[in-house]
Order: C-alpha cells, then structure tokens, then sequence
C-alpha cells in the first residue's frame, strides 16, 4: 500500500491514463458559491510542524473542529472560519510521523504512526497516553504498518495495515486486541485506502477503483459500491466520508478524451445513486500550481462536519489545500 504522503504524483499519473466514458450530470453541481472556506499552503516539510507542512489526513469531532494529519503533527482548525487554531506534537520525538488522525474525546486524538509502526492516544498537550502496535501472532516477520484509523461506534479503535490484502485489526482503548481481517482481495490495496463508518456502523472502505461496504466484523455487505458510476468514469477514487443520514461521498480523478483532469467529490444516497458533485469536471491544471477557486486536483481525504458540511483535504504538486463545502443545501 502506498502512504498518502508520499507517490500522489505517481498515483495521479496512473489516474489520468484513464479515459471518461460518455459524461452522465450528476442531479445538483456545486460550485466556488458553496464553499464557505478555502486555504491553500506550500508544502514545507522542513518548517515549524505547528504550521501547516502538508494536509493528509481530516477528520472531524462533533463540535466542530477539524484535525488534520500534517506529517510532522496533527493541526487544528476552526470549522466556522478555517483559521488554525492550535497543534498536538509530542515533543518527545517518540512519534515520528503523523499519517491519519481521529478524534478521541476530551481534545485527544489518535494518531498512526507508519514510522514507528505504532498507533498513539495524545492528549490536548501531545503527551502520549497509549500506544498500541499491531498483533503479529499469525505474522511475526511481518512489518505492519498503520496508515489509516477511526474511533468506531463500539467505541473500539479500527487501524487499517499496509499489507497484501490490506488489514484491519480492531482494538479497545486500553490497547486489548478484539480482532482483525482483510478486505477480501488485492484490489483495495493498489492505492491511496480511506475508510470511513456509516451511520448503520458499515465500514466504507475506498481504494484503487472499488468502494467496498463491510460490517464492523468484515463481512462484505456492499461488493462494489456506485461501481456503476465509477466504472463508467473509470475513475480511481481515494478519500470516503459518510454523514449522519447515510449519504456518501468519494473524491476521484480521471481524465478526459482532451486530456483534461477530471477531479471531483461526488455526493451518493445509501444506494449509491449519485445525487451531486463539487469540483470542475472539465479542467486544464499544470500540476505543482497553485489552486484557484473552486479546483480539485487529488483529494486526499475527506471529514463530514455535525451539520453536514464536507471538508476536503487536496493536493496539487508542492502545494495542499484544505476546504469546506456546503453540500447541504
């Protein structure tokens, strides 16, 4: 499995091999009038990790705030104005690599750490309150790797492996081990992976052309998610969310017959019938430029507010950008 941080450039060259099959209009498109904020920053990975150095992973707790993985710690901003806010680090150094953030309560967050092969519960102030490593007892040569991680409805921590079928293991707070499984083939594990928990406690799980729903045990409840849609696009999707009423949303790229890159966020009901999208459908970009408004170029992840706004975490060569949608209206 590939980190979001590193191969976006060649995962985006892979996408745009692809060629768009006859356009179908989505119901509702959104445009630069629905976005309430937008910011865009240089990627820095030698600056002040208090400040934003690359936007990876998002994700949102039910007061509004939006933490964002930012490789070198985990940054905070203010949902209603996009300003940053505040930064966890464990000044320690004991975790070295911020790859995916979840909301643990109380100011906490997780956090994955593929460096250290370890996942982490910070307190508001970075110190470090647990640590969990994988289980290895079927693999014990084996490098596991956390990339990816939610806070179930159990209250359980969900960790997603870099492996050959891409692994889950699920854990209790206090680090016990419940339980593990694949996805059920290599198709989720040639790409950018997200995962995302629905409303009904469903796993949805994007990655390479597939979005694939499980229960919470990894039993496939959905093979192929929208698959229609996505294959009529041949579209290579990365970044899922699912708000409170069951509504689906998958960031992906392909490319025109022109040659144009086709970076959207579409908007699915449970059946996955799509209802929406953001994000030009037709556009010109040179990669490594700045954004303009209302441009995507490779959606990294995404994280649905309480209220149902999408935050979109992009990135475009040396530069990230970070944004928030109403698609509620």
């Amino acid at each position: 499995m590939i980190h979001k941080w590193l191969g976006i450039m060649g995962l985006l060259l892979v996408a745009i091999s692809f060629t768009v099959a006859a356009q179908t209009e989505p119901i509702i498109t959104y445009t630069s009038d629905n976005v309430d904020w937008q910011m865009s920053a240089e990627n820095d990975y030698i600056g002040d990790a208090r400040n934003p150095v690359i936007f990876l992973n998002v994700a949102a707790d039910d007061d509004g705030h939006i933490y964002v993985a930012n490789f070198s710690s985990v940054l905070i901003f203010d949902a209603e104005t996009g300003e940053l806010q505040d930064a966890i680090l464990d000044d320690t150094g004991t975790v070295i690599q911020y790859d995916d953030v979840a909301p643990a309560g109380e100011g906490g967050v997780w956090v994955a750490d593929s460096k250290t092969f370890t996942v982490y519960l910070l307190d508001p102030e970075g110190s470090i309150l647990q640590s969990i490593a994988a289980d290895t007892t079927n693999r014990p040569t084996t490098d596991m790797r956390p990339n990816e991680l939610e806070v179930g409805p159990d209250g359980n921590v969900y960790v997603m492996y870099s492996s050959a079928n891409t692994e889950m293991q699920v854990f209790t707070p206090e680090g016990e081990f419940v339980r593990s499984f694949t996805m059920g083939d290599r198709t989720l594990s040639s790409g950018l992976i997200d995962f995302a928990f629905g409303p009904d406690g469903n796993l949805y799980i994007a990655g390479a052309g597939t979005i694939r729903v499980l229960d919470s045990e990894g039993n496939i409840v959905v093979e192929n998610f929208a698959q229609d849609f996505l294959q009529e696009r041949l579209m290579n999707v990365h970044g899922v969310a699912v708000d409170a009423e069951g509504h689906v949303y998958i960031g992906g790229n392909s490319t025109a017959e022109d040659g144009s890159l086709v970076a959207a966020v579409y908007k699915y009901d449970a059946e996955g019938q799509v209802l929406a999208q953001f994000g030009k459908a037709q556009q010109r970009m040179d990669w490594g430029s700045e954004f303009n408004s209302e441009e995507l170029s490779f959606t990294v992840s995404l994280a649905v507010l309480p209220e149902g706004q999408l935050i979109i975490s992009d990135a475009n060569g040396g530069y990230s950008q970070l944004l928030m949608v109403d698609l509620t209206e």
